[in-house]
């Protein structure tokens, strides 16, 4: 502090004295201090208010994107149906074409192919077999008519070189694809 008094000078600090014996002496009503710690206090109370508000507010939004992230990640995870096989979230779209159903066309867009294999495999009749566990994850987009036999269906599925399908029996053998 003795430096700051160094620094203002003796005639400065003489000034402040005497403004502080003034301010001193200045007539304050009766009440004033009463009134201003109400207006200090209401203000106070409204900002708490607004400060809850806004507390709730920034809640329920938290609350409710988190509602909606658990219902859009439940809605794309893949869903068990009664027979227990998984079934994927991009639907299988039918086309009818004014035919019969034999005659519709199916189109996978981003389904798993052990999805897509176990609807091919259940239209025909067939039961489906992975040589390998990871190839079941592959997700595929193709056609699939109806009306064609299931040896058309799986000519085009080995065009892709990914998979190999071969119909043995009453089983669809599906294994890596690639050079062999």
């Amino acid at each position: 502090m003795k430096n700051a008094e160094r620094k203002i000078g003796p005639g400065a600090w003489e000034a402040l004295r005497r403004q502080s014996e003034r301010a001193n002496g200045l007539p304050v009503s009766e009440g004033l201090e009463e009134r201003i710690m109400q207006e200090i206090h209401s203000k106070t109370t409204i900002v708490a208010l607004w400060r809850r508000v806004a507390a709730v507010a920034v809640t329920l939004l938290v609350v409710g994107g988190l509602s909606l992230a658990a219902v859009w990640i439940g809605r794309s995870r893949a869903a068990e149906d009664a027979e227990g096989e998984v079934r994927d979230n991009i639907a299988a779209y039918e086309n009818f074409g004014g035919g019969t159903k034999e005659e519709a066309v199916v189109l996978f867009e981003g389904v798993r192919l052990d999805s897509m294999m176990n609807v091919v495999a259940r239209y025909y009749g067939r039961s489906v077999s992975f040589a390998d566990e990871r190839i079941k994850s592959l997700k595929i987009h193709t056609r699939w008519n109806k009306g064609e036999t299931l040896s058309v269906f799986v000519e085009n599925l080995n065009e892709l070189d990914v998979v190999r399908i071969s119909d043995e029996h009453d089983t669809l053998f599906v294994k890596k694809g690639g050079k062999e």
